[in-house]
């Protein structure tokens, strides 16, 4: 056993034994081909041009995984891509609006769309023979905390070809230091451990109390 699967199952009885108010299930879909945290066991269908959808909410937030061919929609052009897509779901360009450094939202690897009073936070993760196109979806009023959580969602994803995406820490302060500014418990629990998996990390006594060891 991987020490990542370890820590997505330690993490998975944490939650589940009420330390957070989400119980956050560690999903694997029968083809196994990717592995991520949702909020509650997704619900899965098959979507236009070869998509396969999973999603499950949280409150008032909703989290999608959708796996992609990539001979039928190529991921080449990342924000160009998807903006058509919600063009075409909505069939009106002026119900779609992309966020970017001028609204306030410097350019990352993550995609932000205004759909009329609905944001969406989009992030592409590319494999050898499909890709993957994460979305974390609230209303206008609940988009601050979609973005925390969309932050640990994307995080969390991990795919055959990809790998887990890179965390971001500084060498030598303490995970719980780390992550203390973090809004929720599960956010800076993730946070925590995400960091102790890193090279350096894992010997740090903290870590070795957060894995019991």
């Amino acid at each position: 056993m991987t020490r990542w699967t370890i820590a997505l199952c330690w993490l998975a009885c944490w939650v589940s034994t009420g330390a957070a108010a989400q119980k956050w299930t560690v999903y694997t879909p029968a083809e196994r081909d990717f592995q991520v945290l949702f909020p509650q066991p997704p619900t899965r269908a098959a979507e236009a041009e070869g998509a396969v959808a999973f999603k499950a909410r949280a409150e008032d937030i909703e989290y999608v995984v959708y796996r992609r061919d990539p001979r039928q929609d190529p991921a080449g052009d990342g924000a160009r891509a998807i903006e058509r897509r919600l063009l075409r779901e909505h069939g009106d360009d002026r119900a779609v609006r992309r966020m970017g450094e001028d609204d306030g939202y410097p350019e990352t690897e993550e995609h932000v769309f205004r759909i009329t009073n609905t944001m969406s936070i989009h992030r592409l993760f590319v494999a050898r023979d499909r890709y993957y196109e994460l979305v974390v979806r609230s209303y206008l009023e609940n988009f601050p905390e979609a973005r925390n959580t969309a932050r640990d969602f994307f995080g969390s994803f991990r795919a055959a070809g990809i790998g887990l995406a890179p965390a971001t820490a500084t060498p030598g302060v303490a995970p719980d230091v780390l992550c203390k500014d973090r809004s929720n418990a599960f956010s800076r629990t993730f946070c925590e451990y995400r960091t102790c998996l890193q090279p350096g990390y894992f010997s740090h006594p903290y870590c070795k109390q957060l894995f019991g060891r």
